[in-house]
């Protein structure tokens, strides 16, 4: 009897937990059906359309753009699918609305960053990009602002021509070996040595030694690719970021970084306190932005810059000034190239410009911004191929807010992506590269071009480091192309190219000559210019 017993009991027990389970799965499954049933149809969001696996709140759509690094055509081929208003996850919507532009990023916004910036920081405290708070950000602002003035980058000017004669040099190089040049990575290298002159008042060396001995390019890389991937789900990415960055893991690009800009100041701390004990002042101090960034005060409250924050300030001008340049540099150049008339007009600008006395070289900044045509593609260039082309994301405020038609919850998340805006925003040719848009526009009308220019963002929080990569571009630009012919290296057997096909910023793979991966930066890579020197005695 006992025996019978143990085995009806054991039986039991079995079925017992079979039903458990079944039970448990049943729930589950009913759960999972009802949080994606009120997603669908009853969330407030529901009536926006677009991808299932975003609408669902399965997945996020934004996820797999950072992973696969096609933001750029993956964001535009959404607009093109579901207009101008798509959402892009549960409570995330991305709008291509002119109406959201002054909405969203105005001077008198309501609307807030979201925690994805957060993801951003380059130190304990937060920086201009990463601080969301709206008073904290103003204060930071001001108190950085006057290290990124043009007068006060105009003082720096001649670091950038020294610059770019060490450029020119090793071009020289180039030319004389009949060699292809990478333009895609010296003017990455170019780019981080001008910002750690600007910064620092000394450069990184790149240039000089054809190589990134620093490993600050991949550290930038790094840093971007874990704070665009764990931004898309900030409650979540944040703390994982925080603790990858303590192991020294995930977070090692902005762990590098900060040690690079922690050494520099140091030193000018160490060395500004020799200064003052030897009875001096830190208007001694070596000019760059760094000092300015020592002698920053709020000017409403009177308060300095701590020194972590001096840190993050001087670590941002290095991590996101450098390829935002980059970037535009390189489409400037392209699309100068390839688009039909845009290289000879330029060209004809340039030569009169000399011809008259109006244009020297090295180019001064303040001879180069008098080059309507020139500027012209430089505002081309960030209208169609903007270097960030991530949706900038805002939180709705208390109580909601509408845009357009549509009306956000408290707390829902809308952006706008430049690259997909600029490509609807600008007529009937917005997909055509044209740089004449800007000279044949009248007054009004270039100020609504410019309100639309997402480029550098938008109001309150328009890129603070705009003027540091407008004068390098002015700079440099005019100059390579008055002493080098460029043509673009055909890609194929033998080329020195890294991958067989190119890949634009619409995705495309065919015999592009570059190939472009894009997430929060749209970065161009395998980029190869053949170059000549210009016989520039002819044309004088």
């Amino acid at each position: 009897m006992v025996k019978n017993y143990t085995i009806v009991h054991l039986d039991w027990v079995g079925h017992d937990d079979k039903s458990a389970s079944k039970l448990i799965t049943a729930t589950l499954v009913a759960v999972l059906v009802a949080y994606v049933t009120y997603n669908l149809f009853l969330h407030p969001l529901a009536g926006i359309p677009g991808p299932f696996i975003s609408r669902s709140g399965l997945w996020s759509y934004r996820v797999n753009r950072a992973i696969f690094r096609d933001a750029s055509q993956s964001y535009d081929k959404l607009h093109d699918d579901y207009g101008a208003y798509v959402r892009i996850g549960r409570n995330h919507v991305m709008t291509a609305d002119p109406a959201a532009v002054n909405v969203l990023y105005g001077h008198s916004s309501k609307w807030t960053k979201s925690g994805f910036y957060h993801l951003f920081r380059l130190g304990p405290p937060k920086g201009i990009m990463s601080e969301t708070d709206v008073k904290k950000h103003a204060a930071l602002r001001r108190a950085s602002s006057s290290a990124y003035s043009i007068s006060a980058l105009l003082e720096l000017e001649v670091s950038v021509d020294i610059m770019v004669e060490k450029l020119f040099r090793q071009l020289d190089g180039f030319v004389e070996r009949k060699q292809p040049w990478n333009a895609g990575l010296w003017l990455q290298w170019f780019a981080m040595d001008v910002v750690g002159d600007l910064a620092f008042g000394k450069n990184f060396g790149l240039i000089e030694k054809a190589t990134d001995t620093n490993n600050l390019i991949p550290a930038v890389e790094d840093f971007v690719f874990v704070a665009t991937l764990m931004g898309t789900f900030p409650t979540i990415g944040d703390p994982l970021f925080t603790a990858a960055s303590a192991a020294g893991a995930g977070g090692r690009g902005a762990a590098h970084l900060m040690q690079v800009t922690q050494e520099s100041v140091k030193a000018r701390l160490k060395r500004a306190e020799e200064i003052v004990k030897a009875g001096g002042t830190t208007d001694e101090l070596q000019k760059d932005m760094l000092s300015r960034f020592l002698r920053a005060k709020d000017p409403e409250t009177g308060k300095k810059l701590t020194v972590d924050q001096i840190c993050t300030s001087a670590t941002q001008v290095v991590g996101a000034g450098s390829d935002t340049t980059a970037i535009t540099m390189r489409a400037i150049i392209y699309y100068t190239l390839v688009t039909p008339g845009v290289y000879e007009k330029l060209m004809e600008e340039l030569e009169a410009a000399v011809s008259n006395g109006s244009l020297t070289f090295p180019t001064p900044y303040n001879e180069g911004v008098k080059l309507e045509y020139f500027q012209a593609i430089v505002k081309e260039a960030l209208r169609y191929y903007p270097a960030v082309p991530w949706p900038m994301p805002r939180v709705a405020p208390e109580g909601g807010a509408h845009i357009g038609d549509h009306y956000f919850p408290p707390g829902s998340r809308v952006g706008m992506s430049a690259y997909a805006y600029h490509r609807r925003a600008y007529g009937h040719d917005s997909k055509r590269f044209r740089p004449e848009r800007w000279i044949e526009a009248t007054d009004e009308e270039k100020k609504e071009m410019e309100k639309n220019l997402l480029s550098f963002g938008g109001g309150a929080r328009v890129c603070i480091g705009r003027n540091i990569s407008i004068m390098e571009m002015t700079k440099v630009i005019p100059y390579l192309f008055w002493t080098y012919h460029f043509s673009i290296t055909p890609r194929g057997p033998g080329s020195p190219h890294k991958y067989k096909q190119g890949r634009g910023s619409d995705g495309v793979l065919d015999s592009e000559s570059w190939y472009v991966k894009s997430s929060w930066f749209s970065s161009q890579y395998d980029f190869f210019l053949d170059v000549k020197k210009r016989d520039v005695e002819a044309v004088q």
